[in-house]
């Protein structure tokens, strides 16, 4: 049997852009015992709802937004606005992935992969693939991804 894996996955530009892929994989890696972790700008609320609504498991939910609000960095502008440090905004995702000891994150941003430590697979949906320590792996099936994934990813 494989060792558990902590896998991280951003929600805009990644579950969002082929839910029932996603919901697939969620559903297989959470079956071989693996935790699920959903990152997202936020607000944690709708993020939640939106996981729920289209049958997403997950173990862990975590918004950059709320994490901003609860170490008070977003400032209100005069129109009910807010506004988070750009170079906050690009660090935390990094950061939470280290310090939860996440084994992979997959997003389709680039900027953030900078921030980095934990191994980051990024996403590209029109070629149904993800790059991961300079190895390209195909994401046509969420099993075989998977596999590939449990077979690259150290623990």
């Amino acid at each position: 049997m494989v060792q558990p894996l902590k896998i991280s996955l951003d929600y805009h530009g990644v579950i969002d852009k082929d839910i029932g892929y996603w919901r697939e994989f969620c559903y297989i890696a959470k079956k071989h015992h693996h935790k699920i972790y959903i990152i997202s700008g936020g607000p944690l609320v709708l993020i939640r709802q939106k996981l729920s609504q289209h049958n997403i498991e997950y173990d862990t939910l975590w918004c950059v937004l709320d994490y901003c609000l609860a170490i008070s960095a977003v400032k209100m502008n005069n129109k009910g606005h807010f506004s988070i440090d750009d170079n906050l905004w690009n660090i935390v995702k990094g950061q939470f992935c280290r310090r939860g000891h996440i084994n992979l994150h997959i997003d389709d941003s680039a900027i953030y992969q900078k921030y980095f430590t934990t191994p980051y697979c990024l996403y590209d949906k029109a070629s149904c693939s993800c790059i991961v320590a300079n190895k390209k792996i195909n994401l046509s099936y969420p099993q075989q991804f998977l596999e590939q994934i449990e077979q690259i990813t150290p623990y």
